[in-house]
């Protein structure tokens, strides 16, 4: 009896190729930073609510890699990152939600975290959510 097997090939982009996912130990050995800052507050901070809705439904979506500018948009809430890496707008939904509930609504300030390694890839980047869609660095 012969089998014939199909083997899925798996297609990465060149930034994906730094990914190591036989090795947690990079992935666990980081640790992203969270920040609130008194300035860039959105002026109606429910839009950050609409922005996270519009995300998760995919009304809104950005390819992480290749989107220019590097920001999506809710009326007065951008969320933004700060380098091109591997991922969709999805990938930022916990990043919104704990910037939303520690800075917007907990601290009426905006917030950034830094040092977010996607899927455990080498490149990291920032992720701001605030009332401006530039200024986020890592």
């Amino acid at each position: 009896m012969k089998f014939n097997s199909i083997i899925p090939l798996l297609a990465w982009s060149a930034s994906a190729a730094a990914i190591k996912p036989d090795s947690d130990a990079l992935v666990l050995g980081r640790r992203d930073t969270l920040t609130c800052h008194s300035s860039h507050y959105p002026s109606n901070p429910a839009d950050c609510n609409g922005l996270y809705d519009d995300i998760e439904s995919g009304t809104v979506y950005a390819n992480l890699e290749t989107a220019s500018p590097r920001t999506l948009r809710r009326g007065t809430c951008f969320v933004s990152w700060s380098d091109n890496v591997v991922g969709n707008s999805r990938d930022l939904l916990p990043y919104i939600n704990n910037l939303r509930n520690t800075c917007i609504f907990g601290q009426r300030k905006s917030g950034i975290v830094k040092d977010v390694h996607l899927y455990g890839q080498s490149k990291a980047t920032a992720i701001c959510l605030s009332n401006r869609g530039t200024g986020c660095s890592n």
